[in-house]
């Protein structure tokens, strides 16, 4: 039965059970907010071992006080029941994303590249976690992922007397030193279940397999490393080597820390990827582009397969030409015409006076918006509906923000100019960049510039990014059109609603300012401040963002983007 509260904590639901421990969502009327409340079970209330244990936690985690680190506000006891307080995580765990299937290849680098430091710092305090595993990896509202339970965590100078054995852990992310029971663990058996956690990440499935658990250990303890490309045949090869050398037999020949093979992960992650000669489960085969003006296919590779990563995409957005007025608008407007040709004459056979009146003034071109980073997304008349938080922000001055630089063919994704330019050099192509910033709700800015290439093309805001078949994306064209469309396995489609044509769009080579929302199931796109289209789907519900550029007929598609803010409603 859940308790109605537990010290001065307003219970409101069970979020976990476990062997150790219960978790409670619950909410703090002192300070109104939301936190968990880890309580450990009636069984264990007289076992001094998990007293001890769960005092511990309590003591570690206040200790380290890392950003990248579940917190604690508080520890109590009530009723002989000790408790602990800790911030609530509503962005869910890392298990819960593996349940969807594998990770984007940028993700699983930005979520190490956080976790790497915690784990590190960790360490040099002396301290091993000995239970890493993806559901002991929250993510907050923003989607930044922390480390959390410490509950058999130990000092490795410490001995080992709170278990009644030295075999502590999860089976299928255990250590072989950890499964053989050996005293002198240290940071290397952390790094082992990393590298499970990396397997499972990539994949979608764990390393080791079994009807049991002793049988997963004793896979552990002599199997050899799986091969990722016999699960993903996709995969690059890089991160087979990474995986190997993680989850090598021998600790002496892991990654001596975790920032080495975070380090490791970021370098292949910003590498240019490779077309993949086969694709892995799931995954459908790339559809060629339409036929070149000479009749033979355009030339298109397979889609990348690192989420982040520049690459063509099939089946490019095309907008629908300007209507086309019926015959009888035709013979009106010339009927008109014709009528304002003979008041022509006639005013000039009366002597014209009244066609000569004061010269218009010329009037100055409209000056382009010059925006903030810090200014607020929503227009005016909106700015009363949504209290927004700027949770990233990117003026492209250092090239080592996150986004890839890449080359291929001519085209390319850089840094340069002061901003971060999509160049197209293929007809048909489209390419695009990741941060590898996952959201379910967010608002997105950024100024256009076009530099160079003709109207004809399509650049804009990606949101919800799977993979590189499977994304939103809201866009606009140098001649004044706009798309909000997605692809969904590989087909590209607009959305109901999603085209048409405004005048508000900047024409030819100039700049636009872009936001695009994405909240709940509605998906919005303004351009200078004008809203040009507001749509329903529910296809993706979470994902990174980025921004992308397209070459439709005509190659050299040019765009620079500048000042990229994404906030957070």
């Amino acid at each position: 039965m859940i308790p109605e509260r537990i010290g001065r904590y307003e219970i409101k639901a069970e979020i976990g059970r476990g062997g150790m421990a219960t978790v409670y969502h619950a909410h703090d009327p002192r300070f109104k907010r939301d936190v968990a409340v880890k309580v450990l079970p009636p069984q264990f209330l007289h076992d001094p071992t998990f007293r001890a244990r769960f005092e511990r936690e309590a003591q570690i985690i206040a200790a380290i006080e890392h950003p990248a680190i579940v917190p604690v506000y508080d520890f109590g006891e009530e009723i002989g029941q000790p408790y602990l307080v800790m911030r609530y995580m509503s962005g869910g765990t890392l298990s819960d994303r593996l349940d969807e299937g594998w990770i984007p290849l940028n993700e699983v680098a930005h979520i190490f590249s956080r976790l790497a430091p915690a784990l590190d710092e960790v360490h040099r305090r002396g301290i091993i976690h000995r239970d890493l595993k993806p559901s002991n990896i929250l993510f907050d509202q923003y989607g930044e992922a922390y480390l959390t339970d410490f509950g058999i965590a130990r000092m490795t100078e410490s001995a080992s007397t709170l278990t009644g054995s030295n075999i502590v852990g999860t089976p299928a992310y255990m250590s072989p030193e950890q499964a053989r029971g050996d005293g002198e663990l240290d940071n290397r058996s952390d790094i082992y279940a990393l590298g499970a956690i990396l397997f499972e990440m990539l994949t979608g499935k764990q390393p080791y397999q079994a009807t049991t658990p002793m049988g997963v250990v004793l896979k552990h303890l002599s199997d050899p490393v799986p091969r990722l490309r016999e699960v993903k045949a996709d995969l690059p090869d890089d991160y087979e080597a990474i995986i190997a050398k993680a989850m090598a037999k021998e600790r002496t020949q892991r990654f001596s820390s975790v920032a080495e093979m975070a380090g490791s992960l970021e370098t292949i992650a910003r590498q240019p990827a490779s077309p993949a000669v086969e694709r892995g489960q799931g995954k459908p085969q790339a559809k060629p582009a339409k036929p070149g003006a000479a009749g033979q296919p355009a030339p298109l590779a397979e889609l990348r397969e690192s989420a982040g990563r520049a690459g063509p995409a099939p089946d490019l957005p095309r907008p629908k030409g300007r209507a086309r007025l019926p015959v009888w608008a035709w013979l009106l407007g010339g009927l008109i015409a014709l009528a304002g040709l003979c008041g022509l004459v006639g005013l000039l056979l009366t002597g014209g006076n009244l066609m000569f009146g004061p010269s218009p003034q010329p009037t100055a071109p409209p000056t382009l918006p010059e925006v903030s980073v810090t200014q607020a997304l929503a227009p005016p008349t909106e700015a009363a509906e949504l209290t927004e938080v700027t949770v990233f922000r990117d003026d492209f001055s250092d090239p080592s923000s996150g986004w890839n630089r890449s080359f291929d063919a001519g085209s390319q994704t850089d840094y340069a100019a002061g901003g971060y330019r999509i160049y197209v050099d293929q007809p048909d192509r489209m390419y695009w960049a990741n941060p590898g910033r996952i959201f379910e709700a967010v608002s997105i800015q950024v100024e256009a510039d076009k530099i160079a290439g003709a109207d004809d093309n399509f650049f804009g805001i990606l949101c919800r990014y799977q993979d590189p078949d499977n994304f939103y994306l809201l866009a606009i064209s140098s001649d004044g059109f706009y798309q909000i469309g997605k692809y969904k396995d590989g087909e590209y489609s607009v959305i109901k609603n999603g085209e048409g044509y405004s005048n508000s769009i900047h024409q030819g080579k100039t700049r636009n300012q872009l936001r695009a929302e994405c909240i709940r199931t509605t998906l919005r796109l303004y351009v200078n401040d004008s809203k040009l289209a507001e749509v329903e789907d529910t296809d993706f519900s979470r994902g990174d963002i980025g921004l992308m550029a397209a070459a439709l007929d005509v190659a050299g598609t040019n765009i620079l983007f500048d000042n990229f803010v994404a906030q957070i409603p």
